[in-house]
């Protein structure tokens, strides 16, 4: 496992990312903000969400080889993950909302990748084949990977 676990959340630049592209304060609605920006922490929380249940089927994967050290390591990164989603959907949507969209996109992403391994986690070597890497990178630069999106979804205007 890398030293990913140990570092800094960064979510704070995320913010003035979505600060800096626009977003504003309303009188009606403090979660007013630009489109782009709304968009953008939209897919930085889904990213999120996906990267705590890949971490979390590697955690009892890596129980199942009683390899308890790595196992509570991914247990650890997948709470981050999820966590980071939280906080990063509340930056976009309604006080009530971001919990529960968080949660259903953890149950769907748990039940994809189970899907996607047959239900077997011996067949780990796929799930971490495709999400090892852009995990690792949403995990230590999420506000590259915010910025990313603003620029992508930029383009698309």
């Amino acid at each position: 496992m890398t030293q990913l676990a140990f570092k800094h959340c960064g979510l704070q630049h995320v913010l003035i990312v979505a600060l800096l592209i626009g977003a504003h304060a309303s009188a009606n609605n403090r979660h007013s903000i630009d489109p782009v920006a709304s968009q953008a922490l939209n897919n930085l929380s889904s990213g999120f969400v996906e990267c705590a249940a890949y971490f979390e089927i590697v955690s009892i994967a890596a129980e199942r080889s009683n390899d308890r050290n790595t196992a509570v390591g991914y247990s650890r990164l997948g709470d981050t993950a999820l966590r980071r989603a939280v906080m990063t959907a509340r930056m976009s949507r309604t006080v009530t909302l971001p919990m529960k969209v968080t949660l259903a996109r953890y149950e769907m992403a748990l039940k994809d990748m189970l899907s996607e391994i047959d239900h077997n986690v011996s067949n780990i070597s796929i799930l971490i084949n495709d999400y090892s890497t852009q995990c690792e990178h949403l995990m230590e630069h999420p506000e590259r990977v915010m910025k990313d999106w603003v620029i992508k979804l930029m383009k698309k205007e």
